[in-house]
């Protein structure tokens, strides 16, 4: 081999070890930092400040990233430009955590509310069958007259009757009404509105004008003065 031949082929192995040796260097400047979002990411983008930096930096993202979110900034060179990009999210654990609280927090008060409104719809129905149950043990009172309930002094004599029923059974005696109502002091009470009062007045059970434990009354021209009105209800002490 001539001495130039030589010298070419060792110049070629030393440029293109320096080639490998240069290249080799860039890719060793690959670095990651740490940051701090200082704004939402939008259309690709993100403020930051790096590494604790008082400066925010717009850098491009490859993922959203939100206020106070800690993310990992690459750093890459290529032919010799350094490039710094937003490619991962560390710190949103606390957002998530919190959102996370936020819907246990929201489904324990519907669980919550819904038990309300079922006690609530149980308490409505317990009501209303009570009231069925009330309603269906109530005794109702009717009066039946030959002549009305209105009296004047001119007409001639009138028979009312109490007439009591309960659960469709009529009661006809005191101690039929005492049982059906449970209570040993149920009795028929009269009251009388008369011409001219504003006020009606209750007949003593020994009233004249009373018969049958109060189940009747008999109204003649003499118990009236100009004209009255009767009217009857069970009562208890």
């Amino acid at each position: 081999m001539e001495a130039s031949d030589y010298l070419s082929d060792k110049i070629s192995t030393l440029f293109q070890r320096s080639r490998a040796e240069e290249s080799s260097k860039y890719q060793d400047l690959t670095k990651t930092y740490v940051g701090v979002v200082t704004e939402d990411s939008s259309t690709g983008r993100v403020s930051v400040i790096l590494d604790g930096n008082g400066t925010d930096i717009l850098l491009p993202t490859t993922v959203d990233a939100k206020v106070g979110d800690s993310v990992i900034i690459t750093s890459t060179v290529n032919n010799g430009l350094d490039t710094l990009t937003v490619t991962g999210v560390i710190g949103g654990g606390d957002r998530t955590r919190i959102d996370v609280d936020n819907a246990v927090s929201d489904a324990s008060q519907a669980v919550d509310t819904a038990g309300k409104a079922a006690d609530t719809a149980n308490t409505a129905k317990q009501n209303a069958d009570k009231a069925i149950a009330e309603t269906k043990d109530l005794v109702t009172l009717r009066i039946d007259s030959s002549r009305g309930t209105v009296f004047k002094n001119s007409e001639v004599s009138t028979v009312l009757t109490v007439r009591c029923y309960k659960r469709g059974q009529e009661i006809t005696t005191l101690t039929a009404l005492r049982q059906a109502m449970l209570d040993a002091t149920a009795r028929i009470r009269w009251y009388v509105l008369r011409e001219g009062d504003t006020d009606w007045v209750s007949l003593a059970d020994s009233d004249p004008m009373l018969s049958n434990d109060g189940f009747t009354l008999t109204v003649a021209p003499d118990d009236v003065t100009v004209k009255c009105t009767f009217k009857a209800e069970i009562v208890t002490d």
